[in-house]
């Protein structure tokens, strides 16, 4: 999809300085950029929901607790308790690691539109049994809404476009994309631009969190609230994973084509 190459290069500049550089200050002109990407998202993106309006869900893996039980032909490990909603909640600070938008030591309570999602976020193996637990909202919330939605594609295709659909188009295909593409779970360096958006955001003072994409159930989305405690744990249950899908292209040259 065409994006404006000074703005794409400007993101690219950005991204690199946190990564590379200096993850807390920006040069003068990167800042400036940045600022308008921020103040684009809040005056154009930002949604309120009502707690009706949001379902909630969070899922987490359980450990094996003992091998010695291991059944090899049914492929299933010993049937562990329902974790309690501690356990399933935001993690204290202490504990918190880095995620997506939050940085280590800051916990912001993560949560997914529907079971699926917030099962597929934790990438169980086959046979893992998941607590899976559904929250509901104390409050209306305010949040900015990076999702990535089908309407850009007849935007970019347009030949005059404005300098606003210009960016617009830039905004969903670069930083809304950024919230969203997969990473390896071990690397959280790509993670940091997005964390620094989320402060930018959060800063503003009246957003309660951000909404993007799923980058491991494409049908869903993700939540990602700034104060764990606008939500609370109503239900829990327990599911087995029975199978698992992988879909798959090929990354080989000899298979595409290229030399």
């Amino acid at each position: 999809m065409p994006v404006n190459l000074y703005l794409l290069g400007r993101q690219i500049c950005l991204e690199k300085h946190l990564q590379l550089k200096n993850r807390h200050f920006l040069a003068e002109d990167l800042q400036k950029f940045f600022e308008s990407t921020v103040d684009f998202a809040y005056h154009g993106f930002t949604k309120d929901f009502q707690p009706s309006d949001l379902p909630l869900f969070r899922a987490r893996v359980h450990k094996p607790l003992n091998l010695d039980s291991y059944v090899p032909h049914l492929n299933r490990l010993p049937k562990p308790p329902v974790y309690e909603e501690k356990d399933i909640a935001a993690p204290p600070n202490h504990l918190a690691k880095a995620g997506r938008l939050n940085p280590p030591g800051l916990s912001y309570l993560y949560a997914a539109n529907d079971p699926a999602t917030a099962i597929a976020e934790t990438r169980p193996s086959v046979g893992s049994y998941v607590t899976v637990a559904r929250f509901e909202l104390n409050r209306q919330i305010k949040v900015v809404d990076c999702r990535i939605w089908n309407g850009t594609d007849e935007i970019a295709a347009k030949k005059d476009k404005t300098a606003e659909e210009e960016y617009l188009v830039f905004w969903q295909n670069t930083i809304c994309v950024n919230f969203t593409i997969p990473f390896h779970p071990e690397d959280i360096s790509p993670y940091v631009p997005s964390q620094y958006y989320a402060s930018a955001i959060k800063a503003k003072g009246d957003v309660d969190g951000i909404l993007y994409n799923s980058a491991m159930h494409p049908e869903g989305f993700n939540i990602c609230m700034f104060n764990p405690v606008l939500a609370q744990c109503v239900e829990r249950q327990q599911k087995l994973i029975d199978s698992i899908r992988y879909m798959f292209i090929s990354a080989s040259k000899e298979d595409d084509g290229s030399t």
